[in-house]
């Protein structure tokens, strides 16, 4: 597994579906970081207008067009029914950006990160963090530093998403049910450290089961990375 830069971004990128796509388009290996104006993103807010709706089990996919391109935001529901976006809404999407051949997407960490749009000043705030953001970051590339492509504080925040993942049981015979519950205390941006996580299991389960276990979580959006990949957040 690749380790992220030490400037890998830890902060959330206002973005364009443009924006997207030229970051996935650069990358020259799967491997790569995904970036924009030159600085690594790890999570990415966009806003957008809802153009197609597809639901598919327990996932549900939403395809956003911002007027700069098409992207579409993949949301993992849990087994309580999830109320859809409608076509012709706007919305405020958050989540990590994911690549499906030479196709950029969107992974929701929860149904709560993708926000009905009620107030239209924020489509265009949104542009501004966008205007705003990139050239941040371009003058301190420019300078040697490193950015982050931090915007001014947003008014139109995505809300803290509710605890629709579970909490997790140390204790379970279920390895998802006790990395949740490793993850839910954590604090902080950090999050927790994968050897953190083989440590407190103590033996319970093999690296190798802890490795793919993790993995498949942060595919589905249950947890997240957060500063490198050995590190972990979850969304509860």
């Amino acid at each position: 597994m690749k380790m992220k830069s030490a400037t890998s971004a830890t902060t959330l990128t206002p973005a364009t579906v443009k924006m997207l796509k030229l970051a996935v388009d650069a990358r020259t290996s799967p491997d790569d970081e995904f970036r924009i104006n030159g600085v690594p993103i790890l999570n990415v807010t966009l806003v957008g207008k809802v153009v197609d709706v597809t639901e598919k089990g327990q996932q549900i996919v939403y395809k956003l067009d911002d007027g700069t391109g098409t992207c579409d935001v993949k949301v993992w529901g849990s087994d309580s029914p999830t109320e859809l976006v409608s076509r012709g809404c706007y919305v405020r999407v958050y989540g990590a950006v994911k690549a499906v051949g030479a196709e950029q997407m969107l992974t929701a960490h929860t149904a709560e990160a993708v926000r009905v749009i009620t107030d239209f000043n924020e489509v265009t705030f949104h542009m501004l963090e966008v205007i705003y953001s990139s050239g941040f970051a371009a003058k301190a590339m420019s300078s040697g530093g490193a950015a982050m492509g931090m915007a001014p504080a947003n008014p139109y925040s995505v809300p803290t998403a509710k605890n629709t993942a579970a909490t997790g049981n140390i204790s379970s015979e279920n390895l998802e049910d006790c990395i949740l519950a490793i993850l839910s205390p954590a604090v902080g941006e950090a999050g927790v450290h994968r050897n953190e996580i083989y440590e407190q299991l103590n033996g319970r389960f093999t690296k190798d089961e802890i490795n793919s276990q993790l993995e498949e979580m942060a595919n589905n959006g249950t947890i997240y990375t957060t500063t490198d990949d050995d590190h972990y957040g979850s969304v509860a």
